[in-house]
């Protein structure tokens, strides 16, 4: 993930990340997030292999990203989509929800297996193959939609630092006020 998300540009890849004022007392963190700003870009959540081969696995690997979707999507108020990603062994899917969104108006992301769908633990719903070239393009194609509004931030003001009298002018001025107020 850091190559794609690279500390150099202000990008955090966040291993266990705990959902921010979760009222769960188990599964209150996610395997991955990546972070821009603390704010939280794309959700990963991983599963080991041999889930995809009974149907529970699958369905317990789609509810949980859901779950993460209801709970870490209403508070998105920075960019157009929140990401998640399930991965089971080599195969993976992808979706998002718009901004403030809960998994109610979660889209999947198209190109990337058979059948398009949210919710389905249909194997025709995971890409088989997380190395191979459909994966590569489908994933740079998501990269370059997360870090599409970000590019211009980014090289203006990575090297600003965050706790500064500066820095809080600088937000109020900017048409990115929302990435700046998680920050602060």
């Amino acid at each position: 993930m850091n190559y794609w998300f690279p500390p150099a540009e202000g990008f955090d890849v966040c291993p266990q990340w705990t959902i921010p004022n979760t009222r769960r007392s188990t599964d209150f963190s996610i395997t991955y997030v990546v972070e821009f700003r603390r704010c939280p870009l794309l959700l990963l959540e991983i599963k080991p292999p041999a889930d995809f081969f009974v149907d529970s696995g699958r369905e317990a690997a789609i509810i949980q990203v859901i779950q993460r979707f209801d709970e870490v999507g209403p508070t998105n108020h920075y960019l157009e989509r929140l990401y998640g990603i399930s991965a089971i062994g080599k195969r993976w899917r992808a979706a998002y929800v718009s901004k403030g969104s809960s998994s109610k108006n979660g889209q999947p992301v198209g190109d990337l297996a058979e059948v398009s769908s949210l919710r389905s633990a249909e194997e025709g719903c995971w890409n088989p193959d997380v190395t191979s070239d459909t994966s590569y393009k489908v994933f740079e194609d998501m990269v370059k939609t997360i870090k599409g509004p970000l590019t211009n931030l980014v090289s203006r003001y990575l090297f600003l630092p965050i706790v500064s009298i500066d820095i809080i002018s600088l937000y109020r001025n900017s048409e990115f006020y929302g990435l700046y107020c998680c920050s602060l």
